[in-house]
């Protein structure tokens, strides 16, 4: 069976990894002339520094990331886990350099709320609606405020600082508590960093390999249209004109650029489109997860 994934980011690079294993035919369709998507890795053109879309953090209850990046071999004998650096801390320095920190009362503010939502199961629905920024802000500190909110939930964490909710912090902070296991089954308290360039550490190993197993791949390849007949996909056509054909398909690119794939298919009815054209659900932050 040959199955066609467009999308090189994690998600599409997971699900061939997943699917040649178990011996499909895979086919993945890059637009760039690089795997990686979000998470892939530049490099200035004149300086050849590599730049990342934004600093690479793998939690310890990244289990998915773990499970998969153990399985891709590097030189050596080793895999991309051992491409990590042994773990980070966070820090947040003030314009003197001097290191904030929580104080007590803050602290047990904090600790108090988090253990509440997370222990209510009633209150579950209504507290992913509630912003956590404006509800803090009233009752902890400014230092206190200024490291949970500004600092760990922004660039630490990789939440929208201004709309993440108090379900959504108090989960987090579960699953850094009591679901940090590493790739050996122990208890893992550290996020880690890659020891260098994301697209080196990690991306180049895992397409060699993949390759290695039977994946074919097409960079700089557009997906244009989708053409359906009688509810099921007939083919695809690229940017250049290239009809693509598989028994399935899999869609692993940006939501919204697919709706706008959708909308522009002749084929596809205006009514499937208008489904997930809800302007309400969009909005221009992006986050990267490797749960």
């Amino acid at each position: 069976m040959k199955i066609i994934i467009f999308g090189g980011g994690i998600s599409g690079l997971t699900t061939a990894h997943i699917l040649v294993q178990k011996g499909f035919q895979v086919e993945l369709y890059e637009s760039e002339p690089i795997i990686g998507g979000m998470a892939r890795r530049r490099r200035e053109p004149l300086t050849e520094i590599p730049t990342e879309h934004s600093w690479r953090g793998y939690a310890p209850f990244y289990r998915n990331f773990y499970h998969i990046a153990q399985q891709i071999p590097t030189q050596g004998g080793k895999t991309v886990i051992d491409n990590l650096a042994d773990h980070v801390k966070f820090f947040m320095l003030n314009n003197d350099e001097q290191q904030s920190k929580f104080d007590i009362k803050s602290e047990l503010i904090v600790a108090y709320v988090i253990g509440k939502t997370i222990l209510s199961d009633k209150r579950s629905q209504k507290d992913y609606q509630k912003a956590i920024a404006p509800m803090l802000k009233k009752h902890i500190s400014k230092a206190s405020y200024d490291f949970i909110i500004k600092f760990l939930m922004g660039p630490g964490w990789g939440m929208d600082k201004d709309t993440a909710s108090l379900k959504h912090y108090a989960k987090f902070t579960e699953l850094s508590l009591f679901h940090s296991q590493g790739p050996d089954g122990k208890q893992q308290n550290f996020w880690k960093v890659m020891k260098g360039p994301t697209q080196e550490m990690w991306f180049q190993p895992w397409q060699k390999f993949l390759e290695e197993k039977g994946v074919i791949f097409h960079l700089n390849c557009s997906l244009k249209y989708i053409n359906i007949r009688n509810n099921e996909i007939y083919n695809c056509i690229l940017s250049d004109g290239t009809q693509i054909i598989g028994d399935n398909y899999i869609f692993a690119i940006n939501p919204f650029n697919l709706e706008n794939i959708l909308s522009q298919s002749p084929t596809i009815p205006k009514s499937l489109t208008q489904k997930h054209s809800n302007s309400n659900n969009k909005s221009d932050y992006e986050m990267i997860a490797f749960f």
